[in-house]
C-alpha cells in the first residue's frame, strides 16, 4: 500500500512538472541604459498559451503590479535594495480584472524604480515571475512562471 501511494505522489509530481504553463512572460525595456536614480521602466508581456481564458489582472499602485514578483540583482548577484516609502501601507491598491483569450497578449509598463533602489551605477539583472493558478506542484502550490532575464545598466 505504501509503495502504491509513493508511486501515485511521484506520478502527480511528474505530471505537474511536465505540464505546460497556461502563459508565458516576456520582459523587455525601451532602453537598457538609464541614469542611476532616474525612472526605470520595464515592459512585461503576458501571453496566453492555453486553450482557455486566463487571468491577467492588475493589482498595485504607481505603475507597479504586485501580482508580479520582481527579482533585481546587482552585478555581484546580490538582491538590489527595495524601496521603502513612508506609509507605504496607506498607499492605494488598485485592482483591475483582466482576462486573456487563447493566443492573446497583455502588455504592462512597470516602474521598476518604485520597487527597487537603482541609484547606484552598475549592471542589474531583472527577472519577473507570476504564479499560474491552473498549474500546481506536487504539494498543490501554484507554479511560478518565470520571464526571460534582461540586463539594464545605470
Amino acid at each position: 500500500m505504501t509503495l502504491v501511494g509513493l508511486l501515485f505522489f511521484s506520478a502527480q509530481g511528474l505530471r505537474s512538472q511536465d505540464a505546460k504553463a497556461s502563459f508565458t512572460l516576456t520582459l523587455s525595456a525601451k532602453t537598457y541604459e538609464f541614469r542611476a536614480g532616474s525612472a526605470v521602466k520595464i515592459e512585461i508581456v503576458q501571453k496566453n498559451t492555453s486553450k482557455s481564458a486566463i487571468d491577467c489582472s492588475f493589482q498595485g499602485f504607481a505603475g507597479v503590479n504586485y501580482l508580479y514578483h520582481y527579482d533585481v540583482r546587482d552585478e555581484d548577484g546580490k538582491l538590489a535594495e527595495k524601496v521603502v516609502r513612508p506609509h507605504m501601507e496607506l498607499e492605494p491598491n488598485y485592482h483591475h480584472e483582466c482576462d486573456l483569450s487563447p493566443g492573446e497578449s497583455s502588455s504592462q509598463s512597470i516602474a521598476l524604480d518604485m520597487v527597487y533602489k537603482l541609484d547606484q551605477p552598475g549592471k542589474y539583472t531583472v527577472q519577473v515571475f507570476r504564479f499560474d493558478p491552473d498549474l500546481t506542484d506536487a504539494q498543490g502550490n501554484p507554479v511560478k512562471v518565470l520571464s526571460n532575464t534582461i540586463t539594464i545598466t545605470g
